[in-house]
């Protein structure tokens, strides 16, 4: 949040979309090549750059569906998801 002053926005993948194709938008880090491919099938001319040191991204996302019957089960599912130590 310390760095949130220097950015124009917080985007949905809409927003993204439109600020690229509109032009309102030079450079949104983070985003998915999936979206740079779609963009340039719409004539968009964008590219995806991966700096040389490299990088870590995560786009995924578990939601709660407001009329889901089992909120609670939900929240457990997700919060057992999170928790999850991976060993290599």
């Amino acid at each position: 949040m310390s760095l949130r002053d220097q950015a124009s926005g917080f985007y949905s993948i809409a927003d993204i979309f439109s600020s690229f194709s509109n032009r309102q938008a030079t450079l949104i880090p983070g985003i998915g090549e999936w979206i740079t491919l779609g963009l340039r099938g719409n004539g968009v001319p964008v590219d995806t750059l991966i700096p040389k040191e490299g990088g870590l991204q995560w786009t995924e996302s578990m939601s709660i569906i407001k009329s889901s019957p089992k909120k609670e089960l939900a929240k457990k599912l997700i919060q057992w998801t999170t928790s999850l130590r991976v060993k290599f």
